[in-house]
């Protein structure tokens, strides 16, 4: 479930294996390039329609001295909620 109409990319929550607060995912099932390079996601909720925007964890990469592109770590705007997508 992709968007392409909006700047910010648009995902279904089911697409990610969700637990305790995190969703993960490969980027191979989300979109067409095997590659999320965004610091933005739209993440949409097949049960309650509720989109949220998902932001690139800064703090999470500066810990880890960032990333070397295995995976890519976003939080939601009260940071309650997180995903990972894995860039395979």
């Amino acid at each position: 479930m992709n968007n392409t109409t909006s700047e910010i990319p648009t995902v279904c929550a089911s697409q990610f294996d969700w637990g305790y607060g995190i969703g993960i995912a490969n980027c191979s099932d989300l979109f067409e390039k095997s590659w999320f390079g965004g610091n933005k996601l739209l993440v949409k909720s097949p049960k309650t329609g509720v989109t949220k925007q998902f932001t690139l964890d800064l703090k999470t990469a500066e810990n880890n001295e960032y990333w070397d592109g295995e995976f890519t770590v976003l939080l939601d705007e009260e940071q309650k909620l997180a995903i990972k997508i894995w860039n395979y």
